[in-house]
């Protein structure tokens, strides 16, 4: 999908720009996604007894880490917190929501199937969301990018 999505609008974003595509940091990046993914597939398929510990290990080993994240990642990022207006606020929220509804509405008019609908419409407001803080990061100078 995202060949076909640099291909298709990439081109218009970044045609006047000096930006590059760095193809290199995007297949090590899928590497680096690939490699533990695989890893954990394998254990989870021949370790089983294994993979049972880690499921027991990890739970709460993760909402440490997230709750961790959270509090970190506010507290360093504060001062953009303090330059949000609330029609910026607003617009945040609403992205990944307009990305569900718009998702939700056009899988619907494609007449799929109850899973397919929600797969779309969770996709859809994900990458809502991802995409244009991915368009702010690469067209905005720094610190507003």
């Amino acid at each position: 999908a995202m060949p076909l999505w640099m291909i298709s609008l990439g081109e218009l974003i970044i045609e006047n720009t000096d930006i590059v595509v760095p193809y290199s940091k995007i297949l090590t990046y899928g590497i680096m996604l690939v490699v533990p993914l695989s890893i954990g597939v394998a254990i989870n398929r021949f370790l089983p007894s294994v993979s049972k510990f880690m499921v027991k290990i990890l739970k709460p080993l993760a909402l440490f880490l997230i709750i961790f994240i959270l509090v970190c990642g506010i507290w360093s990022q504060f001062f953009m917190i303090k330059l949000i207006s609330w029609r910026i606020a607003v617009v945040g929220f609403a992205l990944p929501w307009l990305g569900f509804a718009f998702g939700c509405l056009f899988s619907k008019l494609l007449k799929r199937e109850r899973q397919d609908i929600i797969a779309i419409a969770v996709e859809t407001g994900i990458q809502n969301t991802g995409m244009s803080i991915f368009m702010l990061w690469f067209t905005l100078d720094h610190p507003a990018g």
